[in-house]
């Protein structure tokens, strides 16, 4: 299984392809490795990555949300 994890670009680099690079180059490692999937997390909010993730085939699966003591719950 492959997990991919905090991605981030600067915002400068942002819209050149580099993303798309990236996680094709990281699916294909972790495919010639022997991972049978691949999955990652992205925030609700952040619509940009949303649509990076899904033009690369990922689609939703389920979501959560974090808890913080002492925070007030949506």
């Amino acid at each position: 299984m492959l997990n991919i994890e905090n991605l981030w670009a600067h915002p400068e680099r942002r819209k050149q392809g580099l993303g798309t690079q990236l996680i094709q180059g990281l699916l294909q490692k972790g495919y010639e490795d022997g991972a049978k999937m691949a999955y990652l997390t992205v925030n609700q909010s952040n619509e940009d990555a949303q649509r990076l993730y899904a033009r690369l085939g990922f689609e939703v699966k389920y979501s959560y949300r974090y808890l913080v003591p002492g925070s007030e719950a949506d």
